[in-house]
């Protein structure tokens, strides 16, 4: 098995559940691991996962503003199986830097992890 990471990526999005985060928007940071078994890659960039790829990926679906962090876990996962359908798994972090809580002082966020066999 082979794992492609990426790690700490910051976007700025308007994702969110209350109107001023919609309009205001947040600071975000993410984090993705693919796991493949495409057995030996011999230098051939199509018998692996293309972190550039991956990027375009986040990128696109972390600029489609949502209001549940989930659904965009759930978009970017199903945006990967569909570009890497030999993939085995799929993790993804997604932390918000700056939520609208009064008086906290840290950060919110999701994980999400699938798992694909298969058929």
């Amino acid at each position: 098995m082979q794992t492609v990471h990426l790690r700490d990526i910051k976007f700025f999005a308007l994702h969110g559940v209350h109107d001023e985060e919609k309009l205001t928007g947040n600071e975000f940071e993410v984090n993705l691991s693919v796991v493949f078994d495409q057995g030996t890659v011999d230098d051939d960039l199509a018998r692996t996962v293309d972190y550039v790829h991956l990027f375009k990926i986040l990128n696109i679906e972390m600029n489609q503003p949502r209001t549940l962090l989930e659904t965009v876990a759930e978009k970017v996962i199903a945006a990967i199986f569909l570009s890497y359908p030999f993939v085995k798994s799929i993790s993804i972090d997604i932390w918000k830097l700056n939520p609208p809580i009064e008086q906290f002082d840290g950060k919110v966020g999701i994980s999400l992890s699938k798992t694909f066999t298969s058929e």
